[in-house]
C-alpha cells in the first residue's frame, strides 16, 4: 500500500473510533437530561425532519398513534397528553445525538469500501470493517426500538453494550494501521508480529473481562437508579440514595472498581519492571482509573450528580479503549505506534 493510501485508511480508522467516543458521550448527556423520549418517533422528529421549535408546528394528524402507544405501554394517548410531552430543548437533544451517530455510520462505511477497493490482501482490516459496519446497523435498529417503546430496560442495555463490542472492532483496526509504518498485508501482519500470552497480556486480558462485566453492572444500576428517581420523584436524593446501596449488584460493582484499581496498580508496576518506564497509554489508563474511584466515591457517598454520571461513563470508554490497546501493545512482538 502507497504512503498516502495508508495515510488515508488510518484517518479513516481514527475518525471511526472517535466518532463512537464521541457518541458515548452524547448518550450519557441525553439521559441525564431526560431528553431519551425528546423526539418520541423515529427516524423523525415529532412528525418533522427537523425538531419544531414549538408545539403548534406539530401536525398531530400525521403521528402514528400505534408507535406511540405502544411507547407508552399500550396506554390510550391523545392529543391533550402528546401536548403536554413536547418539549424544545429536550427534542433538540436527542435530535443532536442522532447527528452524532452519522459520521459513525460515513466513516465505517468509507472504511469498508477503501479497504475492499485496496484489495484482499488486507482480509483481517475488511472483516473488522464488515463487524463493524454490521454492528451499527444493528445498532440504528435497537436505538430506533429504544425509542418506540419508550426507553426499555433491558434494550438501553443491549445499545450500551453494542457500543463498546464497537468500540473494541475499532481499537483493533487502529492498532493494525497504525503498528507499522508501512501497511503489512494480513500474511505479512501474521509473520511479523506473533501475539504472546505473556504476565503483562493475562492482566490485560482480566482488566478487560473486568471492564465488561463492570459495565454492565453499571448499567442494571443505572436502570434501578432510574427506577428509584421515578418512584420517588417527590422526595431528595438522599432519601433513596441508601435505599440503592442495599441491592446485591450495587455491592458487587462498588468491589469491583476497587478490583480494577489494584489491577491496574500491578499491572503499571510490572510495566515498569519489564520496561523500566511508564507509557503514556498507562500513565493516561492510571489517571483516568484514579478519577474514576473519586467519582465513585462521590456517587456513594454525596449524590448522583448528572454531570458526574457523565463523566463516570464517558471515563469508562475511554479506560477500556486504552486497555484494549495496552493489551495488544504488550501482546503483539512490534509495539511501535505511528499514530
Amino acid at each position: 500500500m502507497t504512503a498516502s493510501s495508508h495515510k488515508i485508511m488510518k484517518s479513516l480508522a481514527l475518525g471511526a473510533l472517535i466518532s463512537v467516543l464521541f457518541l458515548l458521550v452524547m448518550g450519557p448527556f441525553v439521559r441525564v437530561s431526560g431528553a431519551g423520549l425528546g423526539c418520541p418517533d423515529w427516524p423523525k422528529c415529532w412528525g418533522c425532519w427537523f425538531p419544531p421549535s414549538s408545539v403548534d408546528q406539530v401536525d398531530f394528524d400525521k403521528l402514528n398513534f400505534d408507535k406511540f402507544e405502544r411507547k407508552a405501554g399500550q396506554e390510550a394517548l391523545t392529543v391533550e397528553k402528546l401536548k403536554a410531552e413536547f418539549n424544545t430543548k429536550k427534542a433538540w437533544i436527542e435530535y443532536i445525538n442522532r447527528l452524532s451517530s452519522l459520521p459513525v455510520g460515513f466513516y465505517s462505511l468509507a472504511l469498508l469500501i477503501f479497504a475492499h477497493v485496496k484489495g484482499r490482501k488486507y482480509i483481517d482490516i475488511i472483516m473488522a470493517a464488515w463487524l463493524a459496519f454490521i454492528l451499527i446497523l444493528v445498532n440504528a435498529w435497537l436505538g430506533a426500538r429504544v425509542v418506540l417503546t419508550g426507553l426499555q430496560e433491558g434494550l438501553i442495555s443491549a445499545h450500551l453494550a453494542m457500543a463498546f463490542v464497537l468500540l473494541a472492532v475499532d481499537i483493533y483496526v487502529v492498532y493494525r494501521v497504525c503498528s507499522t509504518s508501512n501497511l503489512p498485508t494480513f500474511s505479512e501482519f501474521r509473520q511479523s508480529q506473533v501475539f504472546k500470552l505473556n504476565t503483562l497480556t493475562k492482566i490485560g486480558g482480566i482488566l478487560i473481562l473486568l471492564m465488561i462485566a463492570e459495565g454492565m453492572l453499571g448499567v442494571q444500576i443505572r436502570e434501578l437508579t432510574d427506577r428509584l428517581a421515578k418512584d420517588h420523584a417527590t422526595q431528595d436524593q438522599t432519601t433513596w440514595l441508601a435505599t440503592l446501596k442495599e441491592y446485591t449488584v450495587f455491592f458487587i460493582h462498588r468491589s469491583g472498581s476497587w478490583l480494577i484499581f489494584a489491577t491496574t496498580i500491578i499491572w503499571a508496576y510490572l510495566q515498569i519492571k519489564t520496561h523500566s518506564k511508564l507509557s503514556l497509554s498507562m500513565k493516561l489508563l492510571l489517571t483516568l482509573v484514579f478519577a474514576q474511584m473519586i467519582l465513585g466515591i462521590i456517587m456513594s457517598h454525596w449524590g448522583i450528580y448528572d454531570t458526574v454520571q457523565v463523566l463516570h461513563v464517558v471515563f469508562s470508554s475511554w479506560m477500556y479503549c486504552l486497555i484494549l490497546w495496552l493489551f495488544l501493545q504488550f501482546g503483539f512482538t512490534n509495539r511501535n505506534s505511528n499514530c
